[in-house]
């Protein structure tokens, strides 16, 4: 198991390689770019999808994104800290929402199947000046 990653070690060259490594290898991101798993939810107005590199939230950001929910939460690994690093750099605002599904499942007695543990990102477009 690799050991805890820090903001201060992603600041150093080879920390930002291990984060690219965990996105692009630990995290499938080398698929992602051949295959997308994107998905319209709100016509418009919000999407699913997978955990998107810098280079997709460019692209979304280009097409009027303005919020990115991370439904992985705000547990420090490389893949947050190359998220928020974009999310910054394009004005993008990042909101961390782990689910708690296998928690609050396994809190009701009767319930005896295993949540779904896979995670997705949803990105919501941009919002008004009133939300």
């Amino acid at each position: 198991m690799a050991a805890p990653f820090t903001r201060e070690e992603f600041q150093t060259p080879a920390g930002r390689k291990r984060a690219w490594r965990a996105l692009m290898l630990g995290d499938h991101g080398f698929l992602r770019t051949i295959y997308d798993n994107t998905h319209e939810i709100a016509p418009g107005k919000m999407w699913r999808t997978y955990q998107p590199s810098p280079a997709h939230l460019e692209r979304w950001t280009a097409k009027g994104v303005k919020t990115v929910v991370n439904l992985r939460g705000d547990n420090p690994n490389g893949i947050l800290f190359l998220e928020e690093e974009a999310c910054e750099r394009l004005g993008l605002r990042p909101i961390p929402a782990r689910r708690r599904q296998r928690k609050s499942c396994m809190a009701r007695a009767n319930c005896s199947r295993k949540s779904n543990t896979r995670r997705s990102c949803i990105v919501n477009p941009a919002r008004t000046a009133r939300d």
